[in-house]
């Protein structure tokens, strides 16, 4: 079973585990329902895992628990020989303060070999088949070499893309490197990145040298200090080589300090093709991490304690500027983020840069968790309980514990299920924003032919005429449609999620219907089956005036808009070129620079565009 037993089903957590990956599998089997195809691939007797007390629980970090795989040059046959290195690198108090997981890698052989980087390979894929349940991250894997256990990363990591390309960050103390071990480990891998950043300890010029040169980085910027020198890429600020020459210390310290100065700053998150089959078949954006505090902010949660009044939702997260705790008259704007089935809501806020968005904008950001909660259907449209209405509630229970908000200011914005759910929220409870953005996610279910059975735009008109509610109530969106998103189609751009091939040519399920409301609410003629033609549109299928592209480091982001009878741009469109189903950091940053000149006049209830 995979993590819809963790996540989907509000599990509060697991207990803290220490033992070998074969204990851990006989476990997780026999106690949590959990099992993995490629455990017989491995010697799975032979590492070592520790999963810190409720890591994979609902209300914890989810996708994004931090892992550290270290690698030490020595086997550990005993379980008490596992605990004393374990409990010597310091590193059962720092993950149970980060609530994640340890993996301890030996040599299959005396010294490590192309075997041991296929089975650490091999791991990788059994923690990703398990959606992360035994162990392991989508974007926090750390390594730590020690002494000879360093010797795997110079020679195997660095030269192995399908390892490094997922890797966040290393620490390295000591080894050596070996050159005629450093061999790509899969001839057929497609290299797009194998590049990381790392800390170096007691190392040596070629050593320090193999990593600028692997990661393209001899002409990078040097800085220098008494004790370290820091290389950094011209080209990806993020890439640091780190060269510590303090003498000083045991490898606990080492390990926090090298944490603490370098991997505790950087995560990476999948984003190329490959997303949705071999996690080691992708290509990984590196990305920066930000706590609260460096941002200016104040976190507040609400974990496993009584469910809010009229609705379901029992956990949530919310980040507010520290000013807005002052007795002032100025009105803060709100996003409602709304994440993806089984991802976790900080893990969204994070990675799709939420989290450095209300800090650089001060703005709040609230993330409810709601995947326990059925997403509205056709049966319940006209029911109290739906779930549009408990997020609606939930609004405004947020209002009246943050007095601050801006009540004409409030955003609605979601990934995958999440994008759904935020059609649905803006769909059904239109008037409590200024504007939604869907990321990847449009529709009110994004498959199934248009009828009666499902929520379509008749079902929608007959519910708002039902509750007396204006049609054209106006409500601005910005539509993301990965370029490749495969968890639609094998198609490209807004064709994927309107699968009209698929349908034979006909008008295509909620994706269609989807689109067809924010013209309606806009003010704008629907678009009928005959109406699309990608032939002359690739991306969109029907005209639109095309705005300038938005170049990130890692890709493409081409754009195009619809303006409304007032001439302002009504509907954003947004295709990431070569992107597959995957979060990225763009994402908060180029919906804001859309939604942020809306807003929604209390009074007339209309849209008012601001500069």
């Amino acid at each position: 079973m995979i993590s819809e037993y963790t996540y989907a089903t509000g599990r509060l957590g697991n207990k803290a585990f220490f033992g070998t990956v074969k204990e851990l599998a006989e476990y997780a089997y026999q106690e949590e329902v959990i099992f993995s195809r490629y455990l017989e691939s491995i010697p799975a007797d032979l590492y070592w895992v520790y999963r810190s007390l409720d890591c994979f629980g609902t209300n914890s970090y989810g996708r994004r628990n931090t892992c550290f795989w270290v690698f030490w040059g020595e086997p550990l046959s005993t379980k008490e020989d596992a605990l004393a290195l374990f409990e010597k690198t310091g590193l059962r108090t720092l993950i149970d303060a980060l609530r994640g997981s340890v993996v301890i890698l030996s040599p299959v052989k005396e010294e490590w070999t192309q075997e041991d980087a296929d089975n650490l390979t091999r791991l990788q894929r059994i923690a990703l088949d398990c959606m992360l349940d035994y162990f392991g991250s989508f974007g926090t894997n750390y390594f730590i070499g020690i002494d000879s256990g360093a010797d795997f990363i110079h020679d195997y990591v660095t030269s192995s893309p399908e390892i490094s390309c997922t890797v966040a960050g290393a620490i390295a103390i000591g080894g050596a490197t070996h050159p005629e071990k450093a061999n790509l480990a899969s001839a057929d891998f497609i290299l797009q990145s194998h590049a990381f950043p790392a800390y170096l300890f007691d190392s040596n010029d070629d050593i320090v040298n193999r990593y600028l040169h692997l990661q393209g980085m001899e002409n990078s910027v040097k800085e220098e200090t008494e004790e370290i020198s820091v290389y950094t890429s011209k080209v990806q600020p993020l890439l640091q080589v780190m060269v510590d020459r303090s003498k000083e210390g045991d490898a606990a310290s080492r390990i926090r300090n090298g944490y603490e100065k370098l991997l505790c700053k950087r995560m990476c998150i999948p984003v190329g093709p490959g997303r949705n089959s071999l996690m080691d078949s992708t290509y990984w954006a590196l990305g920066r991490k930000y706590s609260s505090d460096e941002l200016g902010l104040v976190e507040k949660h609400h974990e496993n304690g009584e469910i809010l009044s009229g609705t379901q939702i029992r956990r949530w997260y919310i980040w507010i500027p520290k000013e807005a705790f002052l007795k002032t008259e100025k009105k803060i704007p709100l996003i409602l983020l709304l994440h993806g089935h089984c991802d976790d809501p900080r893990s969204l806020a994070e990675q799709c840069g939420f989290l450095e968005l209300a800090g650089k904008e001060r703005i709040v950001v609230c993330a409810p968790e709601h995947q326990y909660i059925t997403d509205l259907s056709l049966d319940d449209l006209n029911k109290d309980s739906n779930k549009a209405h408990q997020l609606g509630r939930f609004v405004d229970h947020m209002f009246s514990e943050c007095p601050m908000l801006d009540p004409e200011r409030v955003y609605v914005t979601g990934f995958s299920r999440g994008g759904l759910n935020t059609c649905m929220l803006s769909f059904f409870e239109t008037q409590r924003f200024a504007a939604a953005a869907p990321l990847s996610g449009l529709g009110l279910f994004g498959v199934g032919e248009s009828s009666g059975e499902t929520v379509s735009v008749d079902n929608w008109v007959s519910v708002m005429k039902k509750e007396g509610k204006e049609l054209e109530l106006g409500l601005p969106a910005y539509i993301l449609v990965c370029g490749r998103d495969s968890v639609f189609s094998d198609r490209y751009g807004l064709r994927a999620h309107l699968k009209l091939e698929s349908l034979g040519g006909r008008y295509g399920g909620g994706a269609a219907d989807a689109l067809n409301i924010y013209r309606i609410l806009n003010g704008l003629s629907q678009i009928s089956a005959e109406d699309y033609d990608f032939s002359r549109y690739p991306f969109w299928g029907f005209p639109m005036e095309e705005s300038p592209a938005t170049q990130t480091p890692d890709l493409l982001i081409r754009n195009g808009q619809i303006c409304g009878k007032g001439g302002h741009p009504v509907l954003h469109f947004a295709v990431p070129e070569g992107l597959d189903h995957s979060l990225y950091f763009a994402y908060a940053e180029e919906m804001w620079n859309f939604c942020k000149h809306c807003r929604r006049d209390q009074e007339s209830k209309e849209i008012v565009w601001k500069d």
